[in-house]
């Protein structure tokens, strides 16, 4: 995954409520408490050290998604309630069905590129098909 580029990032004002931890100091703890450097957290993911310390300190309050995804992965964190933190998830969308769509990141992340195409274009035919449109209907395939 390529890093995402620092001029594309969010500087939008603080989008965490009250008693809401600020997703820099996570980050900045998670790193610590590995006893990496920002230049081993550098190696590790692609994105530059000078970029993530601008997250750590908060100067970039709302780093794009995929630069999250990739740092909550690498520090072993809950993606769902970082990107709610950040402002990229409402909050409320936590629970079971961001948890449902972080196990399908991560199965899809393991996929080469034409594998990733045909189970996308499989979920988009099984989207479309009538018995799966109304949700109440949809049998669950996570048992199968």
């Amino acid at each position: 995954m390529e890093p995402a580029s620092p001029r594309r990032e969010g500087r939008e004002a603080d989008t965490s409520q009250p008693g809401e931890p600020q997703v820099g100091d996570i980050l900045r703890r998670a790193r610590r408490h590995r006893h990496w450097s920002l230049r081993d957290v550098e190696r590790r993911t692609g994105i530059p050290n000078p970029h993530l310390s601008q997250i750590e300190r908060g100067h970039i309050r709302q780093p794009e998604a995929g630069t999250l995804w990739t740092l909550s992965e690498l520090y072993s964190l809950d993606f769902t309630k970082i990107a709610t933190w950040s402002g990229h998830l409402d909050r409320g969308q936590e629970g079971p069905t961001a948890e449902i769509l972080l196990l399908a990141l991560r199965a899809l992340r393991r996929l080469d590129p034409e594998m990733l195409i045909n189970a996308i274009r499989y979920l988009e035919r099984l989207a479309d098909e009538e018995p799966y449109r109304d949700q109440a209907k949809a049998p669950s395939r996570l048992d199968a």
